[in-house]
């Protein structure tokens, strides 16, 4: 096997995990608009959810091929990479604001479940009554969310979805066509998904690298790619609120849903390095979101670039000669 192959495959892969993520997106937000969610539950549920389906499907595929530590390594490093590359890249392009909700409530909701997360993986495994407690804290919590926006006034409601969707009314929609999407999306998800894995597992071989840093790297940051996409679209229509809700949703699906359900199915094993080290790591780029939303009201530019430059430095202790095997 040559690395040019294993290269094509994950570049194949990802390319098809982008696309599958679009599709179900687009198709995701038009289900939305029917269903009247506001735009920052949009980007919490509905758009976070779709562009998760990249690691859901990983990290199923790779505990399941018998890979544990690309099945937890691609969710933390995913979740590192949604806030230090994605957010702080999103930030360098175009500051970001981020209002009141995000500060009070869902912040606090992604900070509590990734402590919760790392509690139970303390002992290097995640058994299935744990992703039960994890998967269920999601639910309880995007059940929440949809019934406080539900409580609104209709004509707040449809004055909002006409800001943020800047389409055709719900009502001129096709029943169909959001389903169409979502099946399409995840068809070509699926289909990357076993290629980014295959190619990525050979190229840990290849080049002598473990599978926790071929995990923390290549797959998080193809699996991320989606969420890349969908902030920075986000941002440059002024929905800034969508942007850093996709973020926050983001890692809160990785981790309640991803491993939530990856776990109930199939128990995980969860390298140390990865708890003691890389689970740190995501702590501590998710807790610094909290005094910037709070003193600053966002994300400067200035941010960004620390954010980078610290994601940086992270990757290159990373690749350091412990990464090979």
């Amino acid at each position: 096997m040559t690395v040019i192959i294993a290269l094509g495959a994950v570049i194949l892969g990802f390319t098809l995990l982008v696309g599958g993520g679009d599709l179900l997106v687009r198709g995701a937000e038009k289900l939305a608009v029917k269903l009247r969610l506001t735009p920052v539950v949009i980007g919490l549920t509905v758009v976070a959810f779709g562009t998760s389906v990249p690691e859901l499907v990983v990290s199923l595929l790779a505990a399941f091929e018998g890979n544990p530590d690309i099945a937890a390594g691609n969710v933390i490093g995913s979740n590192i990479l949604n806030i230090a590359a994605v957010m702080g890249g999103t930030a360098i392009v175009m500051p970001i604001a981020i209002n009141q909700d995000i500060t009070r409530i869902h912040w606090p909701f992604m900070f509590a479940l990734s402590i919760i997360f790392v509690t139970m993986v303390w002992d290097t495994q995640l058994v299935r009554t744990e992703g039960v407690i994890l998967f269920a804290l999601l639910v309880t919590f995007t059940g929440w969310m949809i019934d406080q926006t539900r409580r609104k006034s209709k004509q707040a409601q449809e004055d909002i979805f006409d800001h943020a969707s800047g389409e055709v009314s719900p009502e001129s929609e096709s029943t169909l066509k959001p389903f169409v999407l979502i099946f399409l999306g995840i068809g070509l998800l699926w289909a990357g998904g076993k290629f980014a894995l295959w190619g990525a597992v050979e190229l840990s071989r290849l080049w002598g690298l473990t599978e926790r840093v071929i995990a923390l790297t290549v797959v998080a940051f193809g699996t991320s790619l989606p969420e890349l996409v969908a902030s920075l679209v986000a941002a440059f229509r002024n929905q800034e609120d969508m942007a850093v809700g996709n973020i926050i949703g983001s890692n809160i699906y990785n981790i309640g849903c991803v491993l939530g359900l990856t776990s109930m199915i199939k128990p995980i094993g969860v390298d140390p390095q990865l708890v003691q080290n890389d689970a740190m790591m995501m702590l501590g780029v998710a807790f610094v979101l909290f005094p910037m939303g709070v003193i600053f009201k966002g994300l400067p530019r200035w941010s960004g670039v620390v954010y980078l430059a610290s994601l940086g430095g992270y990757t290159t202790w990373l690749l350091q000669p412990g990464a090979f095997g």
